[in-house]
């Protein structure tokens, strides 16, 4: 049996790395919440780990797409069920620390030395030191730049602080002025004594949030699709269920097809070398198209997530619908996942 987990606090789970992580409210909230998640995407005879059964039941049965025959179980299931294999949204120390409570068989999980991985290959600056400088080098359509420091520098330009780990906007800040470079001083000193340091990007006018979504295997890296989404000030907000087609008809208004290709490639050659002993399951690299000069350019890696995406997500229900509709997640007294027709993007 397979046991599914959506453990969407994963990323701040990853920056405390600590085998007893207490996750923000917000956190918990949408964990508790949206733990039905995974039977979207989860086969028969698959169990999905979730606080209260009856009110996942109601979660899916409210968005009214078909799923498989699932079974929802509770922590107190866990024990007794015959598992074989967990997927989690992503991997981190309390993750592995919860399960082993619940007597997951150690054959299921990712050892130290793999979660250490794990962790350094999550981190935005691995990114910036294993990817962007090979990426930058395939096509002058092509830009991509972010340094990793240890202290703050005065303001020189427009800049964005991101935290080395962190997700959906959290962990990063703008400072476009002088007065926003003050006013985010003391969190980017607070960031770089919590996290060894900070990464400073150049700010760029974006135009298009894109990513690509693979699968790393036994076998290999398989490249599984393209993700559209939406966000607002840096954080997610929705994703474009809508075909393949559409969705490259969409980029190709920004820049050619063939970068693109140029990135895959090179996307499944470097992540083959360096998860093949490490790491199984999705992961995705969120893209944007700049706008640099009155020219659209592509920036091919703005984030490496090394775990499950909503672009995942989206990638499973696409071929559910004609039309293009868009995916979100809202709060409303507690977060639902929401799918509505969409006109344009």
């Amino acid at each position: 049996m397979i046991l599914h987990v959506f453990n969407p606090e994963h990323e701040m789970a990853l920056a405390a790395n600590l085998h007893q992580f207490t996750s923000p409210r917000a956190g918990r909230e949408m964990r508790s919440y949206l733990s039905f998640l995974p039977a979207l995407w989860a086969n028969d005879g698959d169990a999905v780990w979730v606080e209260d059964v009856e009110k996942a039941h109601e979660s899916l049965e409210r968005i009214g797409l078909p799923y498989a025959n699932i079974m929802f179980v509770t922590a107190k299931h866990i024990p007794q069920l015959p598992i074989d294999s967990v997927y989690p949204w992503g991997w981190d120390r309390s993750i592995v620390h919860q399960l082993k409570r619940l007597q997951v068989s150690s054959a299921c999980l990712p050892t130290d030395d793999q979660l250490r991985e794990i962790r350094e290959i999550s981190s935005r600056q691995w990114t910036s030191i294993h990817l962007l400088p090979i990426l930058n080098e395939l096509d002058e359509t092509i830009v991509c730049e972010a340094d990793y420091v240890t202290s703050l520098s005065s303001f020189t330009r427009p800049v964005v602080f991101k935290s080395p780990w962190s997700c959906s906007g959290r962990g990063v800040r703008y400072a476009l002025n002088e007065q926003q470079f003050s006013a985010n001083q003391n969190w980017a000193k607070n960031v770089i004594e919590k996290q060894g340091g900070i990464m400073v990007e150049p700010y760029y006018q974006h135009s298009l949030d894109f990513a690509m979504e693979f699968e790393s295997t036994a076998e290999g890296i398989k490249y599984l699709g393209i993700s559209l989404f939406l966000t607002n000030l840096g954080g997610y907000t929705g994703n474009i269920l809508a075909s393949e087609d559409y969705k490259l008809q969409v980029i190709s208004q920004y820049i050619p097809l063939s970068v693109l290709d140029k990135v895959r490639v090179e996307l499944l050659k470097q992540m083959k070398e360096y998860l093949q002993d490490t790491y199984w399951g999705p992961f995705g690299v969120d893209m944007m198209v700049v706008n640099d000069e009155s020219h659209y350019r592509l920036h091919p890696c703005v984030e490496l997530n090394l775990r499950r995406t909503m672009g995942h997500v989206a990638l499973s229900l696409q071929s559910k619908f004609v039309h293009p509709m868009l995916m979100s997640v809202k709060y409303d007294k507690g977060y639902r996942l929401d799918i509505s027709p969409m006109e344009s993007i």
